[in-house]
């Protein structure tokens, strides 16, 4: 595993992911209406060898999506957290760089850093390494010392 890779992968995913949470609520919600809203299975609709009816069908099919979709939102909300907690414990400026860099990159991030922090190219480049790295620490715990 390469610790660094996943970190970026993590700020560049950050947004998607927190944008995903509205919306597995929502169709976790649409779920739950439905449910309320399935018959109950008639008694005049027998299954057919074993098998369940159409409602019946219909209501393991709801559960079943249910069940996915808010085991998907609880994952998501803690990676979500996680990333959160490790953007809380680094600086405001480390912040501003891999937010550079990774959760809202644009064109001429590298300059717009060189010219709001007053520094070169390479300080540039340092201080995301340094700012991605005490991320990680702080999101994953101490890997090396």
């Amino acid at each position: 595993m390469n610790w660094k890779k996943e970190a970026e992968n993590d700020l560049r995913c950050y947004m998607k992911r927190k944008a995903s949470l509205n919306n597995l609520r929502d169709q976790i919600l649409t779920l739950r209406l439905e449910q309320e809203s399935i018959k109950a299975c008639t008694a005049d609709s027998d299954p057919v060898k074993g098998g369940g009816s159409k409602t019946e069908d219909r209501w393991i099919d709801n559960i079943v999506k249910t069940k996915r979709l808010s085991l998907a939102y609880s994952a998501t909300r803690r990676i979500v957290a996680l990333i959160e907690k490790g953007l809380d414990g680094i600086t405001e400026v480390q912040k501003d760089f891999l937010t550079e860099f990774y959760i809202d990159r644009h064109d001429g991030h590298v300059e717009r850093l060189m010219e709001k922090y007053h520094i070169e190219t390479s300080q540039v480049y340092r201080i995301k390494d340094e700012a991605l790295y005490y991320f990680t620490v702080t999101m994953y715990g101490i890997m090396e010392c």
